[in-house]
């Protein structure tokens, strides 16, 4: 029988996962436009920032940081970034099949 410590870091770990792998179709149905355009957009600037974030983590911040305050500067600006996206206004869902 697993520990109670151990279903508490699979609850957190499907959390986690679940959250994440709405981000992508939650920013497509924020963006305006045609749905097509939107993912092409969204999936571009994914791309855009993964490569970004590949350069920049292991060349300037943890160099210049460290390893804790990478993550904790990086896990800061998700959550910004989340704040900002659940609490802008006037956001419509096309909840419609195209």
């Amino acid at each position: 029988m697993p520990s109670a410590f151990c279903l508490l870091h699979y609850a957190f770990c499907l959390a986690v996962s679940l959250i994440t792998g709405m981000a992508y179709p939650l920013s497509v149905a924020l963006s305006p436009g045609d749905p097509v355009g939107s993912a092409s957009r969204n999936y571009a600037a994914d791309l855009f920032g993964a490569a970004i974030g590949a350069f920049l983590v292991p060349v300037v911040f943890l160099p210049l940081a460290g390893l804790t305050t990478t993550l904790f500067l990086l896990s800061g600006l998700n959550l910004i970034a989340g704040v900002f996206f659940l609490t802008t206004k006037n956001i419509k869902f096309d909840t419609k099949v195209h």
